[in-house]
């Protein structure tokens, strides 16, 4: 059996996201297994809090893109009603030119 000391160099220390995190050590493994359950608990909590914000920030980035894109094809039939306008009139320029 493993005494605490022993316990304490089995457990590893590894990184999550920029910040360290060092498993306690407890005197029991049903005691290890309740601290290490109460920390995914709180990593899936600050998970779903990243995940909404995520969320919200996404569905702002939509909104923009959709107003641009509304006022591209605003412009863009804007555009059109000119250039066939402009088509028109020179198309009536020649046709005057060429019956002269």
């Amino acid at each position: 059996m493993c005494r605490s000391a022993d316990w304490a160099k089995l457990v590893p220390t590894y990184k999550h996201r920029e910040r360290e995190i060092e498993i306690a050590v407890a005197d029991t493994i049903q005691d290890m297994t309740l601290e290490m359950l109460k920390g995914m608990q709180s990593d899936i909590a600050r998970m779903r809090t990243d995940l909404n914000e995520f969320r919200t920030e996404t569905n702002s980035r939509f909104e923009h893109l959709e107003e641009i894109l509304r006022k591209q094809r605003r412009n863009t039939a804007g555009m059109l009603v000119m250039m066939q306008a402009t088509a028109g009139d020179f198309a009536e320029h020649v046709t005057e030119i060429e019956s002269a």
